[in-house]
C-alpha cells in the first residue's frame, strides 16, 4: 500500500513542480511584443493552471481513494499542514528553502538591488518550497514515510 502511496504522492508532486516551471519561464514570455512572446504567455498560463489544477486534483484523488486506509493509521492531533513546521526531514528541507528563499523574495523587493533572474531564480524557488511544504507536512507524507524514518533512526 505504502509503494502505492509513494507513487501517487510523486505524480501530485510533478503536477505541482508545472507551477514552479511555469514561474521559471515567465521571464522568456516577455511583453507580448512579438507572436512567439505571445504563444509563450499562453504557453506559461496553460503551463500554471494545468499544474494547479491537476496538483489539487491528483491530491483530492489520493485523499478519497485511500480514505478509509489513513483514518486508521493517522494520528488524529497531529495539526494542519499550514501551519506545520519541520515534521519530517523532508520537510526540514523544505521549510528550509521555504523561509530563505521568501526573506529571499521579500530583500529583493524591497531593496530592488537584485539582478532580475535572481528574484526570479528565488520566486521558483519560493513556489517550489511552498508546494512541498504543504505535501511533506501532510498526514498523507507522515503516514507514507513514516516507516522509512523510524527504520532508519534519523
Amino acid at each position: 500500500m505504502r509503494k502505492k502511496l509513494k507513487k501517487q504522492l510523486l505524480i501530485s508532486l510533478c503536477c505541482f513542480s508545472l507551477i514552479s516551471l511555469a514561474v521559471l519561464l515567465m521571464p522568456l514570455a516577455g511583453e507580448r511584443e512579438t507572436l512567439t512572446q505571445r504563444g509563450l504567455n499562453c504557453a506559461v498560463g496553460i503551463l500554471f493552471w494545468s499544474g494547479l489544477l491537476s496538483g489539487i486534483l491528483s491530491c483530492v484523488f489520493i485523499h478519497k481513494k485511500n480514505r478509509k486506509y489513513l483514518s486508521v493509521h493517522t494520528d488524529k492531533g497531529r495539526r494542519p499542514a499550514a501551519v506545520r513546521f519541520f515534521s519530517t526531514r523532508a520537510a526540514v528541507l523544505a521549510d528550509s528553502v521555504l523561509i530563505v528563499s521568501l526573506i529571499g523574495v521579500i530583500a529583493g523587493n524591497i531593496s530592488k538591488q537584485f539582478h532580475p533572474a535572481a528574484e526570479y531564480i528565488f520566486l521558483f524557488l519560493f513556489v517550489t518550497a511552498l508546494y512541498l511544504h504543504f505535501l511533506t507536512n501532510s498526514n498523507l507524507f507522515h503516514h507514507t514515510y513514516r516507516a522509512i524514518d523510524c527504520k532508519k533512526n534519523w
